[in-house]
């Protein structure tokens, strides 16, 4: 590989590197045609299904018209020290990304009803495309100077009409700390309730500051996925309203029936639950909930999940569309293990446990 650090690309000038992936990396460079810093995300593979998607990922960015998804300004091929340079040329976002973000302090959950429902924006938009992302996760959202939110990284992304597999080990691509549970079931493909399942678990993070599943090993926690019900949100915020628990709950239904069936469906419940607005009836007078027996209140007063078909269910509300702004995304480490309060934990069946074992082999 070669390092491009100082090197130029077409009329580029690549200064440092920001950003590492398994596709790509990330350097903050120049364009001096408009006098302005840009992100220039350089595929780094030697690999020709690699270098496919990361093609198809330009073509795919390039066709998009939301504003709450990363924008293109020009893609190209160079060559540096006789070796071919692929590349993508984008806004340079200053706010980091959100991975980055959560990791500093924890967010208000105005914050995160603001986050989300611009993520989930870009997501039912891009569902409306036909297009399936993948690969939900903290670190593709990016932030710019005033903190909105843009979703990126579309190289494992797929058609929801495609007929072929974009790589032969199946669907599970994306990062199995937001996978959803029947993507490890035999022949399932990737479609808009998986997606949903992971920004479930993005809402999680955004909230409590912690994955829901966190194991030793990829095996440990793609089981937890499968066949363990996620820790309260409350146990790491002992304060969050009941009915919020409701909503980051029902994101997280193992029964992809039983999740939101749209982003901003999703954003829209949170955001509801938090301003109170369908908290009402989990309170009487007699019997406080945020007294000392909220614990006990959690219990007892909190109504079973309205499933989509019900006709109480609440319209959808699409979100204000905010202003782009510019600015660069720094990676930051990784989690640690976090260690979760014990959960009683399902059966699984003899069949399925061969099922998720041949395909975490594969």
């Amino acid at each position: 590989m070669v390092d491009l650090e100082g090197k130029n690309l077409g009329r580029y000038k690549l200064q440092h590197l920001i950003g590492r992936g398994g596709m790509a990396d990330v350097y903050q460079g120049y364009d001096p045609r408009f006098e302005r810093d840009v992100a220039i995300k350089v595929f780094k593979r030697q690999d020709e299904e690699m270098l496919r998607r990361f093609i198809r990922e330009a073509r795919m960015m390039a066709t998009f018209r939301n504003p709450h998804l990363m924008p293109v300004y020009d893609t190209g091929e160079d060559r540096v020290e006789g070796f071919p340079q692929y590349y993508i040329v984008m806004p340079l976002m200053s706010g980091g990304t959100l991975r980055a973000r959560i990791r500093r302090s924890p967010l208000t959950l105005a914050e995160v009803c603001q986050d989300l429902n611009e993520i989930a924006d870009a997501l039912d938009y891009i569902h409306s495309q036909g297009i399936i992302h993948r690969d939900i996760k903290s670190s593709n959202v990016l932030l710019d100077t005033d903190g909105h939110c843009y979703l990126s990284d579309f190289g494992i992304a797929h058609t929801s009409t495609d007929a072929t597999q974009l790589t032969s080990t199946g669907n599970v691509l994306g990062t199995v700390d937001y996978v959803a549970p029947e993507l490890f079931e035999p022949h399932h493909k990737a479609d808009v309730l998986s997606d949903l399942y992971s920004l479930g678990v993005l809402l999680f993070e955004m909230v409590t500051g912690q994955l829901p599943f966190r194991g030793d090993t990829q095996i440990v926690v793609v089981a937890m996925h499968v066949s363990k019900p996620p820790p309260l949100p409350h146990t790491f915020v002992p304060d969050l309203p009941p009915r919020v628990e409701q909503v980051m709950l029902r994101a997280l239904e193992k029964n992809p029936g039983r999740r939101y069936p749209s982003a901003v469906e999703l954003a829209d419940a949170f955001c509801q639950a938090v301003s109170g607005r369908q908290t009402q009836d989990l309170h009487d007078a007699e019997t406080p909930v945020w007294g000392e027996d909220a614990a006990a209140a959690r219990t007892v007063r909190v109504e079973p999940l309205i499933l989509p078909s019900s006709p109480t269910y609440p319209p959808i509300v699409q979100p204000a569309q905010v202003p782009r702004s510019m600015g660069s995304y720094p990676y930051a480490p990784e989690y640690q293990a976090q260690v979760y309060p014990p959960q009683v934990q399902p059966p699984v069946s003899p069949t399925r446990k061969r099922g998720l074992i041949v395909t975490i082999i594969a």
